[in-house]
């Protein structure tokens, strides 16, 4: 992946179906709010790879944040009305992090 540049990968379903649509992603980088346009998709979810492997993942939404990834990202779940669901995940990346790809699956109850 080119440097200064984060792809956040999200998977959000329940146990009787696939992945469930609708749903976005609330994200700040060392706080500061980032714009994300895309929603969730239904159905049977993508890969975040093309071959099986340790870093293969289901997904329904991804994005891509082109800057400086160094500090902290922090992730929440939001619904269609744009209210939280589900506790945030966060993510300290440093300047050289050569691992720039963050997952986050979120299971309905």
């Amino acid at each position: 992946m080119a440097p200064n540049v984060v792809r956040i990968f999200l998977y959000v379903y329940s146990p009787a179906e696939f992945g469930l649509e609708g749903y976005s992603l609330l994200v700040t980088h060392n706080g500061t709010p980032l714009v994300v346009d895309e929603v969730s998709v239904g159905g049977a979810p993508d890969v975040t790879r093309t071959e099986p492997g340790p870093f293969t993942r289901f997904t329904n939404m991804n994005i891509i944040f082109v800057e400086p990834q160094s500090g902290r990202w922090e992730i929440q779940l939001i619904d269609a009305e744009r209210r939280p669901v589900g506790p945030p995940a966060v993510f300290d990346l440093t300047a050289d992090e050569i691992t720039r790809e963050l997952y986050v699956r979120y299971r309905q109850e």
